[in-house]
């Protein structure tokens, strides 16, 4: 019975991470959201917080990015050397 249910849970984990994946149209799709905010929130960063506007501007960029371009963040991290926190 525990077998079952081990199984059960690697089947749902297996679903759902295929389906977060960031596919090859996901990354032609979003690379001008996040070659756009990229910048913007990288000054945002450096300022670590002290200056305001910088934080606004980059909440409003990722605020804009499409909702199936955030599984691409890291992909986009990896394939521009951007360090990325979490990824």
């Amino acid at each position: 019975m525990r077998a079952v249910i081990v199984l059960a849970l690697l089947a749902l984990l297996a679903f759902f991470a295929t389906a977060q994946q960031c596919t090859e149209s996901a990354q032609i799709a979003c690379v001008d959201d996040f070659r756009a905010a990229y910048p913007i929130c990288k000054k945002a960063a450096e300022a670590g917080g002290s200056d305001t506007a910088a934080d606004l501007a980059c909440l409003k960029y990722i605020n804009k990015m499409q909702p199936e371009c955030w599984p691409c963040i890291c992909w986009f991290g990896k394939e521009f050397d951007v360090p990325i926190k979490g990824c």
